[in-house]
């Protein structure tokens, strides 16, 4: 990975920027930010007066009004340290650029891009707004101003180019490939689609190259969210190296491949298409804040949900894991004054200190624990407290479950939860002790056709337990599978009758299979194989990252990995929400994590036994 350029030995000349609307009343800001009364930098990029591909690039930097550049600009959407596909004989070293006559040091990747996007001749040149450039990087307070208007920036940017690197691993014929599946996507029928496909782009060549094109790192960074999404319809390109396509022609291309999956399983396997669709999602959501922005309606994500679709994203900072997205989210749009100043950019504040102002925030907003079902035990950052999610854990799983959906008032009428300072105080009636475990669950153990050992080893403790209260073997199958997904339907709905059947249906053909090989599943009918496919992948969500436990207190289901059996559980006064936790002193205790109880308990007047409940457990860092 390159290093990051810094300015601060250079001494470069910034400006401070100006901002117009400071003394205008809270109410009136949101409509003269809009409007444009504050400033922001643009480079104007010179156009190069030589045929020499590799003479100095030379920028202007200029003050200006938003209200005097919008819609007259470009933005650069590009990752800082990626380096892929350029030549080294094409990169100086230092790395200048040069900024109103002054040498500025730039990250190679950007450096290619300006190469690529600067053209010939003897015009004026063109605007741009680049991030690297157009901020005081060294500037905390300045930093933080211009993210709360990244919204603005690339939302009304005439128009953003996302920058995927140099040429390399075919990326050209990548492009090509996008560009003739976009035309082929216009054909008036299906049939004439797959045989346009079919009969010219069958080179398995061609897709490879797109699949290395998709594993380029802007896919996968989180302010490219951001970036991607908030750009209006028709001003957002896909760059790479000396080719450029529309966003529109990527779009097209990839619901044309998604429909050629039984025709081309091959070819369309080698490409990683969820990145994308990820991105489109969110600019049809997006589309909500205005008809000029994004290409759909929908209703936009809530802090909380966007924060969890886009946990898998990388971010080198871990404050902008919240800061590159939190604009998109309809609780920050619709947020009182007093709530938007518990959360907003300030680079100032350490990340635990902004995790914790989100999980505020949360609360604040929707008077809600449902982010504590994506808190895990293991984090990155050691001293936040265990009651917040530690969003700079990118790890795909374990994926939360979906019952922290909202909290009422306990049966008293009092509250069920209180925050104060980094403890969360909440309200619900101890359960008792964890009792038996199984060994956690991986992704690997969850494959088919085969059933691997630790699901064995889980069945027959489950077994164990529900034969021993003497329930029919139907019912205790039932159980079996109701734990294994958590409740839930491959939709993440709660289980009908209907899907229960085919789970069960599923989970035999499953079961008694502790040898079987791909070859014969692949004689299993259609009906019966499509049935395993939705059950595995229900299982793979609710117990990767987790582990099947019996409690001595008659409490059967899933709970963390990293649960030991001295640590116990505790319900809500409703009985609907579950945690575990471990003791760390006298008065307070660590959050291990949310936990799933079968609706065994109801057998067990779960709902009676714990409406009664009165003593408060507090969870600290």
């Amino acid at each position: 990975m390159a290093a990051l350029p810094t300015h601060a030995s250079i001494g470069f000349p910034y400006n401070h920027l100006h901002d117009f609307t400071c003394n205008v009343p809270s109410v009136e800001r949101p409509a003269q930010m809009v409007r444009g009364a504050w400033e922001i930098r643009l480079i104007r990029l010179r156009l190069s007066k030589t045929n020499n591909y590799n003479a100095p690039i030379q920028c202007d930097l200029f003050h200006a009004t938003f209200s005097e550049v919008k819609r007259c600009y470009e933005a650069l959407s590009y990752v800082w340290a990626d380096d892929m596909g350029i030549p080294h004989d094409e990169i100086p070293s230092p790395c200048d650029i040069s900024v109103n006559g002054v040498p500025f040091p730039v990250t190679p990747n950007l450096y290619t891009a300006l190469l690529r996007l600067r053209g010939r001749g003897d015009g004026a040149g063109r605007l741009f707004w680049v991030d690297q450039i157009c901020i005081n990087q060294n500037d905390a307070t300045e930093k933080s101003w211009l993210v709360d208007r990244m919204s603005l920036i690339y939302g009304y940017a005439k128009q953003t180019t996302i920058w995927l690197g140099g040429d390399a691993d075919g990326s050209f014929r990548a492009l090509f490939l996008i560009s003739r599946l976009a035309e082929i996507a216009r054909l008036p029928t299906r049939e004439d689609q797959v045989a346009a496909v079919v009969g010219g782009y069958a080179a398995r060549a061609r897709w490879a190259a797109l699949g290395k094109l998709m594993e380029r790192r802007w896919w996968y960074r989180t302010w490219t969210v951001q970036e991607c999404v908030l750009p209006r319809l028709g001003s957002l390109f896909v760059r790479c190296g000396a080719k450029e396509v529309p966003w529109t022609d990527f779009v097209s291309a990839v619901r044309l491949m998604d429909g050629l999956r039984d025709a081309m399983p091959l070819c369309v396997g080698l490409v990683n298409i969820s990145p994308l669709l990820e991105l489109q999602l969110g600019r049809r959501r997006a589309a909500a804040r205005g008809e000029d922005i994004g290409d759909g309606g929908g209703e936009l994500d809530s802090l909380l949900e966007a924060l969890a679709r886009y946990r898998g994203r990388l971010a080198t900072d871990p404050r902008d894991k919240v800061y590159a997205i939190m604009r998109m989210a309809r609780d920050i749009r619709d947020a009182s004054e007093a709530q938007r100043r518990l959360l907003h950019a300030d680079y100032n504040k350490p990340a635990e200190d902004v995790y914790t102002d989100t999980a505020r925030f949360f609360v604040e907003t929707g008077k809600t624990l449902e982010f504590l079902g994506h808190c895990r035990l293991t984090r990155n950052l050691a001293c936040l407290p265990s009651w917040v999610p530690d969003w700079s854990d990118s790890s795909s799983y374990p994926r939360p479950l979906p019952y922290f959906d909202g909290l009422a008032a306990c049966a008293d009428g009092g509250p069920e939860f209180q925050i104060s300072g980094t403890c969360l105080a909440f309200k619900g009636r101890r359960m008792g002790s964890v009792g038996v475990l199984g060994e956690p669950c991986l992704e690997e153990h969850v494959s088919l056709p085969r059933i691997s050992e630790l699901f064995i080893a889980w069945r027959a403790i489950l077994i164990n337990y529900l034969t021993a209260i003497d329930t029919s073997d139907e019912i205790v199958e039932g159980h079996v599978v109701g734990v294994l997904v958590a409740g839930r339907g491959p939709r993440k709905e709660p289980l009908d009758r209907g899907t229960m059947d085919e789970f069960v249906a599923a989970y035999r053909l499953w079961s008694c299979q502790p040898s079987a090989t791909a070859s014969d599943a692949d004689e299993w009918p259609i009906s019966e194989a499509m049935n395993a496919v939705r059950f595995t992948g229900s299982v793979r969500r609710a117990c990767v990252g987790r582990r099947v436990f019996v409690s001595p207190d008659g409490f059967v289901g899933l709970a963390p990995q990293e649960t030991a059996e001295t640590d116990f559980m505790v319900s809500n006064a409703r009985g609907d929400q579950f945690l575990v936790l471990r003791q760390t002193s006298t008065v307070g205790c660590t959050l291990v994590g949310p936990w799933y109880v079968s609706r065994l308990g109801d057998l067990l007047s779960l709902e009676q036994r714990v409406f009664f409940c009165s003593s408060w457990h507090s969870a600290d860092c």
